[in-house]
C-alpha cells in the first residue's frame, strides 16, 4: 500500500515538474513583449502605413486613382452626372417645403388646388432620388469593380512575371503578397465607389443651398454660411470618433488572453503552486489599461456626439434670432426667411454622410501607393515575355 502511494507521488511529481516547463516558457513568451511583436494585431491604416515607409514608395491621390480606371470612363462619367442630378435634389426640396407652408396661408379653394399640386412635387422628388440613387451607385459600384478586377489580373500578372530573386526580398514574401491581392486592392476600390458619389452630392447639394440662400437673402445667408463650417466639423469629429479605435488596445487584450490560457492550460500546476492570486493579478492589470482608455474614450465620444447633435439647434438659434431682427426691421418677408434658412439647413443634411468617406480615401490612398509601386516595378528577364531569341534544340539541329 506504501509502495502504491509512493508511485503515485512520484508520477504527480514528475507531471507537476513538466507542466512547470511548459508554464516557463509560456510564461516568458507573455512577458517579453519583443518576442511576441511579431503577432500583434494592428489595424488596416496603421499596417499600411508602415509597409509604404519600408517599401520607400509614395501616397498616391484620386486623380492617379481615376486615371488608372479610365477605360471605364463611360461608367464614371454616368455616376457622376447623376451626381449632379441627385445633389439638386435637396435643395429643391427646402424650395417645395416652403412652397407648401405658404399654401397652408390661403384660402381653402386655392389651398386644396396648389395643395394637391405640390404634394405630387414630393412625389416627383421621390422618384428623382430613387432613379439617381439607383444609376450613381450601380455606376459607380461597375466602375469601381472593373478597376478592382484589372489591377488584381494585372498585379497578379506582373507578381509572375518578375525573376526569381524578386521573392528573395523579405518585403515580397508569400504573405505580403496575398495582402497585396486579397485585402489592399480592394481598399483602392472604396476611392471611387458609392461613397465618392455621396461627396459629390453632398458639395452640389451645399453649393446649390447656398446660392439659393443668398439668392434669397444675402443677409441671413450670410450669417448661416459662417456656422456652416462648424457644422460641417461636428460631422467630421462625430463620424471619426465612432469610426472604431479598438485595435489601440489589441496588445494588451492579447497579452491577458496568454495569461488566461496559460492559467487554464496549467491550472493543476498553478492551484499545486497556490499561484491563482498571481495570475489573476497578472490579468488584471492587463485589463486595466483598455479599461481606463475605453473610459476616456467614452467620454470623449460622448461630447462628440453631443456637440454634433447640438450644432443644428445652435444654427437655429442663431438663424431665428437674426430673421426677428430682419422682420421687424422690414427688410424681409417671414417666407423669405423660412427660404433662406431651409435651403442651407436641408442642403447641408448630407454633409455627415460625406465624412465617412475621408478615413476609407485615407486607407485607399496609402494602399494605392504600395500597389502602383509594385505594377511599375519591371524586371529584366520577363518569365511571360515570348520575345527574344530562341536557340535551336539540340533535336531539331538533328
Amino acid at each position: 500500500m506504501e509502495e502504491a502511494e509512493f508511485r503515485r507521488l512520484s508520477l504527480q511529481t514528475s507531471e507537476i515538474s513538466e507542466v512547470q516547463e511548459r508554464m516557463r516558457s509560456a510564461t516568458t513568451l507573455t512577458v517579453n513583449p519583443a518576442e511576441g511583436e511579431s503577432n500583434e494585431k494592428k489595424d488596416d491604416f496603421a499596417r499600411l502605413k508602415r509597409e509604404l515607409e519600408e517599401t520607400g514608395a509614395r501616397r498616391t491621390n484620386l486623380i492617379e486613382i481615376v486615371s488608372y480606371a479610365q477605360r471605364h470612363w463611360k461608367f464614371i462619367f454616368l455616376g457622376i452626372s447623376f451626381c449632379l442630378v441627385g445633389g439638386l435634389v435637396y435643395p429643391t426640396y427646402s424650395i417645395f417645403f416652403t412652397q407648401v407652408i405658404n399654401v397652408f396661408s390661403l384660402d381653402p379653394k386655392d389651398m386644396k388646388k396648389q395643395g394637391h399640386f405640390w404634394a405630387l412635387m414630393f412625389l416627383v422628388l421621390a422618384v428623382t432620388q430613387l432613379i439617381t440613387g439607383f444609376s450613381q451607385t450601380f455606376f459607380m459600384g461597375m466602375a469601381s469593380e472593373n478597376m478592382t478586377s484589372d489591377m488584381r489580373y494585372g498585379l497578379f500578372r506582373n507578381i509572375l512575371s518578375q525573376h526569381i530573386g524578386y521573392f528573395d526580398n523579405p518585403l515580397h514574401a508569400c504573405g505580403r503578397i496575398c495582402t497585396r491581392l486579397a485585402t489592399d486592392v480592394p481598399n483602392l476600390r472604396s476611392a471611387i465607389d458609392f461613397r465618392l458619389t455621396v461627396v459629390f452630392t453632398s458639395i452640389i447639394s451645399i453649393i446649390a443651398g447656398v446660392s439659393l440662400a443668398f439668392y434669397y437673402g444675402w443677409q441671413m445667408a450670410l450669417l448661416i454660411v459662417a456656422i456652416l463650417p462648424l457644422f460641417g466639423f461636428a460631422q467630421y469629429l462625430r463620424g471619426r470618433r465612432f469610426s472604431g479605435k479598438s485595435s489601440k488596445s489589441a496588445k494588451d487584450f492579447e497579452e491577458s488572453g496568454k495569461i488566461a490560457i496559460e492559467a487554464i492550460e496549467n491550472v493543476r500546476t498553478v492551484q499545486a503552486l497556490t499561484r491563482e492570486q498571481l495570475f489573476y493579478e497578472r490579468f488584471c492589470e492587463k485589463l486595466d489599461k483598455p479599461h481606463k482608455e475605453a473610459r476616456w474614450e467614452a467620454l470623449i465620444q460622448g461630447l462628440s456626439y453631443g456637440f454634433a447633435c447640438s450644432m443644428i439647434f445652435l444654427m437655429n438659434t442663431c438663424a431665428y434670432r437674426m430673421a426677428l431682427f430682419l422682420i421687424l426691421d422690414k427688410c424681409q418677408m417671414p417666407i423669405q426667411v423660412l427660404r433662406v434658412m431651409y435651403a442651407i439647413t436641408i442642403s447641408s443634411t448630407t454633409l455627415g454622410f460625406a465624412t465617412s468617406y475621408i478615413p476609407e480615401y485615407m486607407k485607399a490612398s496609402l494602399a494605392g501607393g504600395i500597389i502602383f509601386k509594385m505594377l511599375g516595378e519591371k524586371t529584366e528577364i520577363d518569365n511571360l515575355s515570348k520575345e527574344g531569341r530562341r536557340e535551336a534544340s539540340l533535336y531539331e539541329l538533328n
